[in-house]
């Protein structure tokens, strides 16, 4: 009996240890330098919050960036006010293409009720003829917004590009500055092997 209750104290001290280890040596330093999305247990308004979701980390660390880099600040300012230029400007000819695709569609098919096939035919070449005209009016518009879809990946690329590379470097500060300890894993591994020795010897005897 003396026997099984030794190693058992032993495991009860080892595993007390092992859980004050983990709420003092693995507790990462606090640095105030830090993204405050990167940083733990921040207090708001006289509230404090554990274990939130970081959620997108590159765009919410960059978000920060942005209050204290105007330049940074304008460039989203500049890509907010032209996505919504672009999406004014593509609504206006989306509503004209739109009624003009509707019209040559209802054409074809008040056409198709005429019955002399000859004048059927006659219609039907005037209603493409039309069509054609309508297709040639809207080349350089199609080509513009061509145009604008390549300028607005190549924006978009550059833009998730810069998000990136200023963002990296302060991932790499957060990771040398607030990497765990392993004591508490050290002393949580003892713990189970003393467990284990325990369990060993009981099955022996």
């Amino acid at each position: 009996m003396r026997s099984f209750i030794i190693p058992l104290l032993v495991f009860c001290f080892v595993a007390l240890f092992s859980c004050n280890n983990k709420k003092n040596s693995d507790k990462p330093a606090e640095n105030d330098e830090l993204p405050e999305a990167l940083q733990e247990n921040k207090k708001r308004n006289g509230l404090e919050f554990y274990k939130r979701d970081p959620g997108d980390l590159v765009e919410n660390i960059y978000r920060e960036l942005e209050k204290e880099d105007p330049l940074l600040k304008e460039l989203s300012e500049k890509i907010n006010i032209l996505r919504e230029q672009k999406k004014d400007s593509l609504e206006t000819f989306i509503t004209f293409e739109n009624k003009n695709i509707s019209f040559y569609t209802a054409a074809r098919h008040h056409n198709g009720r005429i019955e002399d096939s000859a004048l059927k035919h006659r219609i039907q070449i005037l209603i493409n003829q039309s069509f054609e005209q309508y297709n040639n009016r809207i080349q350089t518009i199609k080509h513009l917004i061509k145009l604008l879809d390549s300028k607005t990946k190549s924006l978009n690329d550059l833009h998730e590009t810069l998000k990136i590379i200023r963002t990296l470097p302060i991932i790499e500060k957060y990771q040398q500055t607030n990497l765990p300890t392993a004591t508490s894993l050290e002393a949580v591994i003892k713990g189970y092997n003393s467990a284990i020795q325990l369990a060993d010897s009981l099955i022996d005897k």
